[in-house]
């Protein structure tokens, strides 16, 4: 682990081992929480009964390329005399729930 990065330890969510690697994590959010699970616990997570109270997965290319798009829809919605700020500001939410998996998460694992 390089000096730039904290040292954290980060736990799945379903089975409590250590998640090492960013290939490894899957960060969703479970009712107003962002947590994180291994790549296959969130997969068996997704098969269960408990998969209604789960998002998709906010980090990966799902999350990354929504979160681009949704800076594009913010950018031309600023543009739009029509669109009220208040809109643009709540389609800011999903921007801020990707950037604070990586704050949180992301950022202390390579």
């Amino acid at each position: 682990m390089s000096k730039d990065k904290e040292e954290k330890l980060i736990l799945c969510e379903k089975c409590s081992g250590k998640i090492a690697s960013n290939d490894d994590l899957v960060t969703s959010i479970v009712p107003f929480t962002i947590v994180p699970y291994h790549e296959r616990c969130f997969s068996r997570e997704m098969k269960s009964l408990y998969s209604v109270f789960i998002s998709w997965p906010i980090n990966g290319i799902q999350g990354n390329v929504g979160t681009v798009l949704i800076v594009l829809i913010v950018v031309v919605s600023l543009f739009i005399n029509d669109v009220s700020w208040y809109y643009s500001a709540l389609l800011t939410l999903p921007i801020l729930i990707r950037l604070s998996s990586w704050v949180i998460y992301e950022r202390h694992l390579e």
